[in-house]
């Protein structure tokens, strides 16, 4: 297996060992409402997790697995940080006819320009909220991001989604990179 492959596998297994110790966690907790007799507590956390676990499952409908594993890896990065982060996509993507690897490695950049911007923020005003629209374009939500987004991380990302045909857009607290394909 070549170096590259062999790191994407390593990157998938990690990610599912992260998702495991997260199904765990919710367990433990709905056990601990449990047994101390607060079973409205227990529905509400297993409803919250319920809605939480289906738009992650959104994600993984997505055509392009290193997308996808990009995606995940970059969302568990922002949560390890403390900062609140929600997932959503409404298309698998199968509109895009761009390459994987360069899709990836543009994510890859926004999810660390976006997670940068929030670290500058005080922690109980940071949150991210990641949605792949109908159109194939990934739009990101967060206080103060047009505020906090480094200039030169934001050009580097216009370099990254020229030869996509993307282009990107700062609108207040979204940063969004729109498809330009339809």
């Amino acid at each position: 297996m070549m170096d590259k492959e062999e790191d994407i596998v390593r990157q998938a297994v990690a990610l599912l060992r992260l998702q495991k110790h997260d199904i765990v966690n919710v367990l433990q907790v709905v056990m601990g409402y449990l047994q101390l007799n607060k079973k409205d507590e227990a529905l509400k956390y297993i409803l919250d997790a319920n809605i939480n676990f289906r738009r992650i499952g959104t994600i993984m409908t997505i055509v392009y697995p290193r997308v996808v594993l990009q995606i995940l890896s970059s969302s568990h990065e922002v949560f390890r940080l403390g900062i609140p982060v929600t997932l959503e996509s409404k298309s698998d993507l199968k509109i895009l006819t761009c390459e994987e690897v360069p899709l990836a490695a543009m994510l890859k950049k926004a999810w660390q320009t976006c997670t940068m911007a929030q670290l500058k923020l005080p922690s109980d005003n940071r949150w991210l909220e990641f949605t792949i629209d109908e159109s194939g374009s990934f739009i990101f939500i967060a206080p103060n991001l047009a505020e906090y987004i480094d200039p030169a991380d934001f050009m580097e990302i216009e370099t990254l989604v020229g030869p996509l045909n993307f282009e990107v857009l700062m609108k207040g607290e979204k940063l969004i990179i729109r498809n330009n394909t339809l």
